[in-house]
């Protein structure tokens, strides 16, 4: 199990193909990444450009999780992965937040932390890991049944950055909250990534967003 999360969580950095989402795209990709049902649809194993990579979001999209709080989708990761137990095959695409923006409030918390652990910092790439998805290959696509239904009054909501485009995880049909590689839009390809690639798993407490996928 380790061996695999592993594996999702740094092949396509070290070995996929990356590519860079044009600015002026990404409020569109955005909207149309919020509207996506792909619920009843079967998903082929060709769809992506490519078995695994990164789109970079050099403008990012905002996602607010169901109990309120905000983080950035600098990143977005995609890979084919295999099952050998159960014989299935699966997309699994991971949002990874900037932990540099200056605009998101999970950054910033990650950086309170930094302050009582300076291991911590060492330890962590330029992005964190934010929110996953799974997406069935040649299986239908089954509708959300993760999302817990919270009290407003319990919940304090974070605003988003002035001006920035934000996700609102209790309104979408998905669970695949960053933009798929297959609805992203024009990109361009990035031969060089923009930053090293040493993605790193965050603790719960620095990665609130995580979106919880069905297994």
């Amino acid at each position: 199990m380790l061996a695999a999360v592993d594996k999702l969580a740094h092949q396509p950095w070290q070995l996929g193909d990356p590519y860079v989402l044009a600015p002026e795209m990404t409020a569109i990709v955005a909207a149309a990444a919020e509207a996506l049902d792909l619920t009843g649809d079967l998903i082929p194993d060709d769809i992506a450009p490519s078995d695994s990579g990164v789109l970079f979001l050099p403008e990012p999209i905002y996602h607010r999780g169901t109990h309120g709080q905000v983080a950035s989708i600098g990143a977005v990761t995609w890979a084919k992965m295999h099952n050998i137990g159960t014989g299935s095959t699966d997309w699994w695409i991971t949002g990874w937040a900037d932990r540099n923006d200056p605009l998101d409030p999970s950054a910033a918390r990650l950086r309170a932390q930094y302050t009582q652990d300076a291991q911590l910092a060492a330890d962590f790439g330029p992005y964190v890991l934010a929110s996953s998805a799974r997406i069935p290959v040649g299986r239908s696509v089954e509708a959300r049944c993760d999302l817990t239904a919270y009290d407003d009054d319990d919940i304090e909501w974070e605003p988003a950055p002035d001006g920035r485009f934000c996700i609102d995880e209790s309104t979408v049909r998905v669970n695949a909250v960053p933009p798929s590689p297959t609805r992203s839009g024009p990109s361009r390809p990035n031969p060089s990534p923009p930053y090293p690639p040493r993605p790193s798993t965050a603790p719960p407490a620095a990665a609130p967003n995580e979106t919880r996928s069905s297994t």
